[in-house]
């Protein structure tokens, strides 16, 4: 009986690809040129890197220039308290009730004729209209930061996001070219009432605003220690719509009288949640806090507009992706002239810097 010669079979070998993985580079420069993921970090994370160039994702498909503006105010009671409110409007960004100072602020004049508050323009509508013939808000934060000292970091902050439909409805603007007639009813209790805002006489009433659905208080100390984040959200369908950057008015003349008709959505007050923030009981005159808003916006281009712009656009405002700025280096440290020159740079600033880019470079 013959056994049969056992024979080796080959087989084949299958290579299996390697999975090709993405830098952390390109991630994130696709990231940051998605339009989806910027339009939900400009709602969601406004202070992001992301944020920056986020357009609404709608229908509307003429072409618009985005712009990031930021406003940085500190606030200083002048007493124990003070309040702040923050607007989705770049005309009315800021306004500060009472006696409360801010940076920058200028007077505002209610209806009524009064001065009790002072507000804040980031700019003013002309120079914004010099960019931008009309404009709507993507996304908005505000920041807030405690800076009292460790010995007078006490009192509370009160801080609410209230839905807004409403006008500026104060005498430091102009409708159709012409500055409101003067309306007793316009004080300061009643135009924070239209705004939505509690007031008691010429200020926010805290205690009210803390039973607001959409309040929360915060202690001094923790104001100082870590801050502290707002987004308002989108709260109507306006915050779709397209309002102009400054008065828009039409002026003709015929025999035996006049008119004027205009545009004044540019003192609209709507589509996103006004911010509104009350201090309580801190130290007379010692307890300042720091308020950082950002407006993320997109608006058509001012055709008439010069070349030179009062504003900067959202992509020469963006932070520098470190990860580009890198391979950059890499590319350029391939001379060793060029590395040579790189890593004593770094070096000068960090030795430990310099050693680490000797080492990643070579």
């Amino acid at each position: 009986m013959t056994k049969k010669a056992k024979t080796k079979t080959k087989r084949a070998a299958v290579k299996i690809p390697a999975r090709k993985t993405r830098s952390r580079a390109m991630t994130a420069k696709s990231q940051t040129n998605n339009p989806e993921t910027a339009y939900a970090a400009a709602l969601m994370h406004p202070f992001s890197e992301t944020a920056y160039g986020a357009r609404v994702l709608d229908t509307y498909n003429s072409h618009t220039s985005t712009y990031a503006i930021k406003i940085d105010t500190t606030v200083t009671p002048a007493a124990t308290s003070g309040d702040i409110i923050i607007f989705p409007n770049l005309a009315l960004p800021i306004v500060s009730p009472g006696a409360t100072s801010i940076t920058g602020g200028v007077p505002l004049i209610y209806m009524d004729n009064s001065t009790v508050a002072s507000a804040r323009y980031p700019l003013s509508t002309a120079a914004l209209a010099t960019s931008l013939s009309d404009y709507r808000i993507v996304g908005m934060g505000v920041r807030v930061k405690g800076m009292s000292s460790a010995t007078n970091a006490q009192g509370k902050f009160v801080i609410a996001t209230i839905p807004t439909a409403s006008w500026a409805n104060t005498r430091n603007f102009t409708i159709s070219g012409v500055q409101p007639a003067t309306d007793s009813n316009g004080s300061a209790p009643n135009t924070m009432t239209a705004w939505g805002i509690p007031s008691t006489s010429d200020v926010v009433d805290g205690s009210k605003l803390a039973s607001f659905p959409g309040s929360i208080v915060v202690s001094n100390q923790d104001m100082c220690q870590t801050g502290y984040t707002i987004v308002p959200k989108m709260c109507d369908p306006e915050a779709f719509v397209f309002k102009k950057t400054n008065d828009q008015f039409i002026g003709f003349a015929y025999p035996g009288g006049g008119s004027k008709a205009g545009d004044a959505s540019y003192l609209r007050i709507s589509g996103f949640e006004t911010t509104v923030i009350s201090f309580q009981g801190g130290v007379t005159g010692n307890s300042p806090f720091d308020v950082e808003v950002i407006y993320h916006i997109e608006g058509a281009p001012n055709v008439n507009a010069a070349a030179t712009s009062n504003i900067v656009s959202s992509s020469a405002k963006s932070p520098v992706n470190v990860f580009e700025l890198w391979k950059t280096i890499q590319k350029a440290a391939a001379h060793p002239a060029v590395r040579a020159t790189v890593t004593e740079a770094i070096s000068s600033f960090s030795p430990l810097l310099g050693n680490f880019a000797k080492q990643a470079l070579s």
